[in-house]
């Protein structure tokens, strides 16, 4: 009983220092006007004062070949950081995320198939998802 009481606070703990999520240098929160222009496509999104930015050569994440890169930008300022790949890559993803910003705030499987492993500092989300069903992963950042 006691180690089942020591797993789940380990899991649920929260990092004791303030997050930076980010790729290449970019933080939630940056400005439209910091992006490198020559790596990445904008264009408006479907939503007023929302711009779209696309890497046009997506990458790595922690040594992972990206799929693609997306960064969305509300009134110029960066609020979601998306980062896809393949699902075979997740452990590799989801061990350098614990180190980077600690243990996970939640890990659970949300639908058959479904995974999510989520930190969360305030505002700001990160959630390593696996869709096995789809073939999919990524990792999101954003910002409310």
């Amino acid at each position: 009983m006691r180690r089942g009481l020591f797993l789940v606070s380990i899991v649920f703990a929260a990092p004791a220092y303030a997050v930076s999520y980010e790729i290449d240098g970019i933080k939630l929160g940056a400005s439209l006007k910091t992006l490198n222009k020559e790596q990445y496509s904008c264009s408006p999104s479907v939503l007023p004062n929302e711009t779209q930015c696309i890497r046009k050569k997506p990458g790595t994440l922690f040594g992972v070949p990206a799929k693609k890169v997306e960064l969305m930008f509300k009134n110029e300022r960066c609020y979601i950081i998306f980062v896809g790949f393949a699902p075979g890559d997740t452990p590799k993803i989801g061990k350098a995320l614990e180190q980077k910003y600690g243990a996970p705030s939640k890990a659970a499987q949300v639908l058959k198939g479904v995974y999510q492993v989520k930190w969360q500092q305030g505002n700001k989300d990160l959630v390593l998802n696996r869709d096995d069903k789809r073939g999919t992963a990524d990792v999101t950042m954003a910002e409310y």
